[in-house]
């Protein structure tokens, strides 16, 4: 009897030690744990969240504090092809694509065959047979150039780059003095007057001007022989120049070399006159 109860005793402690190894061990493992979570991830996930939101603060807040807003703009320039003259400069800005496409004297596409930059910024070449660029400066501040060739222009023209927080140009027209391989001319320019069946245009070559038709003030610039008329949101222009802008909806001449061409009302002209640009600037009337 003594016998079984030392041993009831004996096992009874071996137990009771095996239990408190048990939990020693766990608890050690526990400690190990978070120690290890500690080191690996020291803030707590509220911590975290709160930390990425001021970061996303700050970032926004770098930004803001450099005040980079330039003037964004839209231009047509007129280029021109006599050596010695000036080469107009497209803006473009950091973080900004500036379109940049080719037109001839009526408007109308005119293909680009291949493009060479200099300068700190990508160019993407055009399409077969397109006639746009995309430019996209590297940085801040910088300059640089564009040589372009035309389809059917033997020798290729230039425009400078100018990279810089003022002013951006979205989009820029550079416009070529001449006709170019996709000219497309109205119904009337290419018939015969007498035959186009339009009596306005008729009346204004002959110079009898309809009664609805209102003489405007031309506030700048000098161009002989010409004269321009607004009905509502069209001008009718008659000259012995070339209307190289904005782009005329239809034309007609006489063989004397008078000129009518029809166009929306645009308070700017732009003629080439004996290979000359001339700019007109128009006192547009207001809607009759």
């Amino acid at each position: 009897m003594f016998k079984k109860q030392v041993l009831f005793i004996f096992c009874a402690l071996f137990l009771a030690f095996n239990a408190n190894a048990e939990t020693e061990t766990e608890k050690i493992s526990s400690a190990a744990y978070e120690l290890a979570k500690d080191n690996a991830l020291p803030m707590s996930t509220e911590q975290i969240m709160d930390f990425l939101k001021e970061f996303r603060k700050s970032q926004k807040a770098s930004v803001v504090g450099q005040g980079v807003y330039p003037e964004k703009r839209v231009r047509i320039e007129m280029l021109s092809l006599d050596p010695g003259e000036n080469i107009p400069t497209v803006n473009v800005s950091q973080g900004y694509v500036t379109t940049v496409s080719f037109l001839d004297a009526t408007g109308s596409s005119w293909p680009i065959i291949d493009v060479v930059s200099g300068g700190n910024f990508d160019v993407t070449s055009p399409e077969p047979n397109g006639h746009i660029i995309r430019i996209t400066p590297k940085v801040r501040y910088g300059y640089g150039n564009l040589s372009v060739r035309l389809r059917g222009l033997e020798f290729p023209v230039t425009l400078n780059i100018e990279v810089d927080d003022d002013y951006v140009d979205y989009r820029f027209d550079a416009k070529v003095p001449l006709k170019g391989p996709n000219s497309k001319l109205s119904i009337l320019q290419q018939s015969n007057i007498a035959s186009a069946g339009n009596p306005v245009l008729s009346s204004i070559l002959e110079g009898v001007v309809p009664s609805d038709l209102k003489k405007i003030t031309i506030k700048s610039g000098d161009l002989d022989g010409t004269t321009v008329y607004q009905n509502q949101d069209k001008l009718y222009v008659r000259t012995n120049s070339t209307l190289l802008s904005p782009r005329w909806t239809a034309s007609a001449s006489i063989s004397e070399g008078v000129k009518v061409y029809v166009t929306k009302a645009y308070p700017i002209l732009l003629f080439s006159d004996n290979g000359e640009v001339v700019k007109l600037k128009l006192n547009l009337l207001k809607e009759m």
